[in-house]
């Protein structure tokens, strides 16, 4: 298991560090009966969109172990059977995140969000709500073809 890491570097110089390197993340595709499950984002960047868990990868993690993490931190699941789907770059105008996506099929709907969401949708992969980047749509559309 990882070594966890509490001293993280200051938001300023994370900011300076993201402004001219990409930022590894990790993304998770949520299915339960058949939908996915996106997050309504509160704060920036990328405020009021709708996305997928997801977040850095925090030195001394796996993506698989940063995924596992980020579920329980955003949305109070634990999750262990991820498939991984593939990578994926945002490119936002702050910075770029380089993105190892896994999906997860879980048994109950039922979730709690963390203080950086105001709201959860759980929808056909076909009834996608806007706003949301397209990156995420990639994202969505891989790994509903890679369910089957």
């Amino acid at each position: 298991m990882a070594k966890r890491i509490t001293n993280w570097i200051p938001n300023e110089i994370f900011k300076i560090i993201t402004k001219h390197m990409p930022r590894p993340c990790a993304d998770i595709v949520v299915f339960c009966n058949n939908e996915v499950l996106l997050l309504k984002r509160l704060i920036p960047p990328l405020k009021d969109f709708w996305l997928l868990p997801g977040g850095s990868i925090r030195r001394g993690e796996t993506p698989k172990q940063a995924a596992r993490r980020i579920l329980k931190e955003e949305i109070s699941i634990v999750a262990n059977h991820f498939k991984e789907i593939g990578s994926a770059c945002y490119f936002l105008r702050i910075r770029q995140d380089i993105i190892i996506t896994f999906s997860v099929e879980l048994e109950s709907p039922i979730i709690s969000l963390d203080y950086q969401h105001n709201d959860y949708l759980w929808t056909s992969v076909n009834n996608l709500p806007e706003p949301m980047h397209k990156t995420t749509i990639k994202q969505i559309m891989e790994a509903n073809k890679l369910r089957r």
